[in-house]
């Protein structure tokens, strides 16, 4: 139960409630009294305009214990549409979802040169997935997009994008809110890929690692249910992480970071990566290396983090089996703390499916009501 003043208090049970059918629906009104410990009169006046403004709908009625059987309670999907977006190099991926998260129609295109033409893109196959779902842009509720860089979700700025310069301190939420005429909210991909994650987790554990493999490499940490951004919104930024300074270095200092990124040898480049698959001796060593380098990464994250559960996501997982019980081994050599590492639930989704639970979270409420917030 939360108090609060009666409007702040209002709006926040209506979330939480909302957020629980959602997870574990179909729920009766009687369970989530009990579950929220919130009084079943309040319940019942909450879920009635719920039910009103057809954000929840009734599915049904159990078996009775004597009493009156109860009403189940279920998301209405057809309430609300959303569109969640990973802007990242050098594929962005889109897609559009309903009020549960179902994906409706997705695609995907080149990131292209250009603020203008990134803008002009999302716009076009934005209109493409509503038309083909048979919606139009009143149909959108809100934009979700997880982007690729340093970003201030609270000012929708994009702070520094190394393969996006002419995106950095633009208005780039305000001219796409504009032009879609919807609510849109932004912030890190990897920050959204750790949301995206953890709302699979069968337990909740209280801190958690989601590093992200491929092209491009990153780290979003949850302590306590809460994102950890650092400062200045910079924290986790793994790409930039020294192992081996001689060698990182060796051509001299780079304004835009990404050091780590730049020194992985076969991770993204997909040339490489099929070869070794087929056994190819030179591509098998390019691999060898990047085992040892991304185990001394990780292996950094366990050190000065030491989250409780590691989750492997990304490209990487293509090709787990060229990396991932080798990187284990070596892990557990170079560091004696036990960490569970798992692969990520939606592989090289992670961050597109946490920027449409960021979007549907936008829908009920701007206060921070998850147990896992942003």
């Amino acid at each position: 139960m939360i108090s609060g003043k009666p409007e702040m208090l209002k709006k926040i049970n209506t979330g939480i409630i909302v957020d629980m059918v959602r997870k574990e629906g179909p729920l009766s009104r009687a369970e989530l009294a009990k579950r929220l410990n919130i009084s079943r009169p309040t319940v019942s006046k909450l879920v009635a305009e719920l039910l009103e403004e057809q954000t929840l709908i009734e599915v049904g009625q159990g078996p009775s214990n004597g009493g009156k059987r109860p009403t189940y309670l279920q998301i209405n999907s057809r309430h609300a549409y959303v569109i969640g977006i990973h802007v990242a190099y050098p594929l962005i991926r889109i897609a559009l979802a309903n009020n549960t998260r179902d994906f409706l129609q997705r695609t995907s295109f080149p990131a292209p040169d250009t603020l203008d033409l990134l803008i002009m893109r999302i716009c076009e196959h934005t209109d493409h997935l509503l038309r083909a779902a048979g919606l139009g842009r009143a149909d959108l509720s809100a934009v979700g997009i997880a982007f690729s860089g340093i970003v201030n979700p609270h000012l929708g700025e994009i702070v520094y994008a190394r393969f996006f310069p002419d995106v950095s301190g633009a208005a780039f939420r305000e001219r796409l809110e504009k032009l879609l005429e919807t609510p849109v909210f932004i912030d890190n991909d990897v920050y959204m890929g750790v949301l995206g994650e953890s709302e699979v987790l069968e337990r909740q554990p209280q801190s958690v690692a989601f590093v992200t493999l491929g092209a491009m490499v990153g780290l979003g940490m949850m302590i306590e249910g809460q994102v950890y951004r650092g400062a200045r919104f910079a924290a986790s930024e793994i790409g930039d992480m020294l192992i081996d300074s001689s060698r990182q270095l060796a051509d001299g200092f780079q304004p835009g970071g990404g050091y780590l990124e730049r020194w992985l040898s076969a991770l993204g480049n997909e040339e490489v990566l099929r070869a070794a698959r087929d056994g190819n001796h030179e591509a098998l060593l390019f691999v060898q290396e990047d085992q040892m380098k991304i185990a001394c990464c990780l292996a950094n994250i366990i050190s000065i983090f030491d989250p409780e559960v590691l989750i492997v996501g990304g490209s990487v997982l293509h090709y787990k089996e060229l990396f991932l019980p080798q990187i284990t081994t070596l892990l557990h050599q170079i560091t004696g703390r036990t960490v569970s590492i798992t692969t990520a639930h939606y592989v090289e989704d992670s961050e597109l499916v946490g920027s449409v639970s960021k979007a549907i979270q936008s829908l009920h409420s701007k206060i921070s009501i998850k147990r896992h917030t942003l």
